[in-house]
């Protein structure tokens, strides 16, 4: 049985105000209304540490997703940011779809899968 472990007082954690929470490894990766990632133990909830993402300020309507050692994310307006994942997050760029993005990315067969509100991409490597 999993059994929760409240953090010791004073000890920074990340928090519950946020988007849905992405997995990957050790670690838990929110995003806040303001467009700051965080990377927390999953363990803990102590921050690992913070990265604010490019494009303008807007909504993150969908959960961010891990492909290897990279996370995707998507704001409402269309805009995705790609993070290289590890000791410190690295922004690699930001793309704009110039579409509503509202629903959560997918990833299968080695592609990664974005619902617009008008079109279904496949991001694949050739």
């Amino acid at each position: 049985m999993a059994t929760a472990t409240r953090p010791s007082p004073g000890r920074r954690t990340v928090s519950l105000q946020c988007e849905q929470p992405g997995a990957g490894g050790n670690a838990v990766y929110v995003i806040n209304g303001a467009g700051v990632l965080t990377c927390a133990d999953a363990d803990t909830g102590k921050t690992s540490w913070q990265l604010r993402l490019g494009g303008k300020r807007g909504s993150f309507w969908s959960t961010p997703v891990i492909a290897g050692d990279r996370l995707y994310s998507f704001r409402d307006d269309g805009t995705a940011s790609v993070v290289q994942l590890g000791e410190r997050g690295q922004l690699l760029g930001t793309y704009s779809f110039d579409e509503t993005i509202l629903a959560s990315p997918a990833i299968a067969d080695g592609a990664l899968f974005i619902r617009s509100d008008r079109h279904l991409w496949k991001i694949a490597g050739s």
